[in-house]
């Protein structure tokens, strides 16, 4: 799912020039890493 996401966010990038939705993108992405990072650390702490 989140290479998935990736995936979609880069040819969005490529196919617009990344000018009005690399902000946008950019924003979205970081969440996602910040959801996984915490994902990972409740997994440790197990």
């Amino acid at each position: 799912v989140l290479l998935a996401v990736g995936a979609v966010a880069l040819a969005l990038l490529a196919s617009d020039d990344g000018q009005t939705l690399r902000p946008v993108i950019e924003d979205q992405l970081e969440q996602q890493v910040d959801g996984i990072r915490q994902f990972l650390r409740e997994q440790e702490q197990r």
